[in-house]
């Protein structure tokens, strides 16, 4: 862990989940939250819900919002693939095509992955992956 880096969890659900703080910045792990509705493959859940064109807009826009280095053009591509059945994103993809901020990805590979997302918008996040039956 970097000099930078505060860990700790809160538990939701009877459930312990991660929290960094890298800087002033908080991020709730997606991962933790997804062993709540597949504990044998989070990673699959998380991948899942990349797919959905509303997880897609929803961060997009909160992207557009805080990063002033947010790749509009790439997003909008993303957004032209989206609706397709064949369509897969990674944490990793949508970090390295967008240059986004507000996920971050710790770890080498997909089953390794603690995905991460920025709490500023932790009770609409916590709200979508509700009425979504992710949690």
């Amino acid at each position: 862990m970097k000099k930078d880096e505060v860990t700790t969890e809160i538990i939701v659900k009877e459930n312990k989940v991660g929290i960094l703080r890298v800087g002033n910045v908080n991020y709730i792990s997606l991962t933790d939250l997804a062993k709540y509705q597949n504990s044998s493959d989070p990673s699959f859940t998380v991948k899942n819900w990349l797919r959905r064109i509303t997880t897609i807009d929803y961060i997009g826009l909160w992207e557009e919002i805080h990063n002033p280095d947010f790749n509009l053009v790439e997003f909008d591509q993303i957004k032209t693939e989206y609706g397709r059945n064949s369509f897969a994103m990674s944490p990793s993809q949508w970090i390295k095509r967008t240059n986004a901020i507000g996920i971050i990805s710790k770890g080498e590979g997909i089953a390794l992955e603690l995905l991460l997302i920025q709490i500023l918008p932790l009770n609409l996040l916590v709200g979508y992956l509700q009425s979504s039956n992710y949690i």
